[in-house]
């Protein structure tokens, strides 16, 4: 609910457009992604000693995975999961859409590798939440590590498969950051632009795709019985095939 003003009653929003919204928590995730990142890296580099994993195997995962932004991508869909949740589908439509345009750019990236990863660890989410597993945490943390290739082969599966290492990854996410946009809905209300009309051309586009369905139905022959084109022919105008408005 809105803050209280100080006659007890409830303050207005303030009117945010999508695009300024999805910019502002990006801010902060970025923020917060870089006070987490640290102890996670260091947990998931610990996670690769313990498991015997050779020294050129490790730096593989380490080194060539653009690790810091895969962990910003769990940081940001953990918390995004919850825009469905509290704003209406157009509200939630625009914000989602604004979330794939802005996630790469705002940790530098030209390709789309962050925000693909947000979207699938979004998926994942909404199917664990149908199977009752609330912990948004573990199914970014698990996103994560597939997508670095830990659990390809014998050496990395102990990872995937152990609960104690698979919490250790996760608490820096979960503990990170308050739920974002429950205090965000508070104080801002999504300006969703109204839908426009159609253009011109478009309803002339129906009107003459229209006339080509009736044109159809007219040739079409007679459900039984024997079929004389010339009797057809006869029988039908051409105005009934071609019509001017």
């Amino acid at each position: 609910m809105p803050p209280d003003n100080e006659d007890g009653l409830s303050a207005p929003l303030f009117a945010i457009a999508p695009e300024a919204a999805i910019a502002k928590f990006l801010v902060d995730m970025r923020i917060l992604a870089e006070r987490a990142w640290r102890p996670w890296n260091k947990a998931l580099a610990g996670a690769l000693v313990e498991c015997a994993l050779p020294l050129q195997a490790r730096r593989r995962i380490l080194d060539l995975n653009p690790m810091e932004d895969y962990f910003f991508a769990g940081m940001v869909a953990q918390q995004a999961a919850r825009i469905r949740d509290l704003y209406p589908f157009a509200a939630a439509e625009a914000l989602m859409r604004e979330l794939a345009l802005q996630t790469d750019g705002a940790v530098g990236r030209g390709d789309s590798a962050v925000s693909n990863l947000v979207f699938i660890i979004l998926g994942r989410i909404r199917k664990a939440r149908a199977s009752d597993n609330l912990c948004d945490h573990d199914q970014a943390v698990a996103a994560i590590l597939e997508r670095i290739g830990v659990g390809r082969d014998s050496a990395t599966a102990g990872i995937m498969n152990s609960l104690p290492v698979r919490h250790k990854l996760a608490e820096p996410l979960a503990l990170a950051a308050p739920p974002w946009w429950d205090r965000f809905i508070t104080l801002y209300a999504i300006d969703t632009p109204v839908p426009k009309p159609l253009p011109r051309r478009v309803e002339a586009f129906e009107r003459n795709a229209e006339r080509w369905r009736t044109a159809v139905r007219a040739t079409q022959p007679p459900a039984a019985g024997a079929f004389s084109f010339a009797a057809w022919l006869k029988d039908v105008k051409p105005s009934d095939v071609f019509r001017r408005d």
